[in-house]
């Protein structure tokens, strides 16, 4: 008789303050399969969920306003100031990408998982690549997706 599939998934969809519902549904289908499932979300490190709308304010509505036309303004010099701006609002994930790729590493090494399924966003490649390039290491194979890659220019 076989050993049971042992399967490590991860999560990187954190637009939301816990694991999401298709991965807690893959995990029950997989355990009901008697494979043996690990769940890795940067959320069990700490790394803080994406929020998606933020609590309106007062001044919500002139933020807003203001926001809008310096994201279409064509000045030069606001083009950068806005970028500069933008690349220090990193998501928690980006900006602690080193430790969720160290911490998987050790999940990686811990469980020797058969199979290792990533649900994940475009926006987190370079995170998905070195998790990917861990697994190669360790000749487990890996599937990537998320609701972005049945999209015929992400395929392509």
């Amino acid at each position: 008789m076989l050993d049971p599939a042992r399967v490590l998934l991860v999560d990187l969809n954190n637009f939301a303050r816990y694991p999401t519902l298709p991965i807690g549904y893959l995990a029950a289908i997989l355990r009901r399969a008697k494979c043996e499932v690990s769940v890795f979300s940067p959320l069990m490190l700490g790394v803080r969920g994406v929020t998606r709308e933020p609590r309106l304010h007062p001044l919500s509505l002139p933020l807003a306003k203001i926001n809008y036309r310096l994201a279409t303004a064509t000045t030069p010099s606001i083009r950068r100031a806005r970028d500069w701006i933008a690349a220090r609002r990193r998501s928690d994930i980006d900006a602690k990408s080193k430790s969720v790729v160290r911490a998987f590493e050790k999940e990686l090494r811990r469980m020797r998982p058969d199979v290792v399924l990533i649900s994940t966003y475009l926006m987190y490649k370079e995170i998905c690549t070195a998790i990917c390039a861990l697994c190669e290491r360790e000749r487990v194979p890996v599937l990537v997706g998320g609701p972005y890659f049945a999209q015929k220019d992400v395929v392509n």
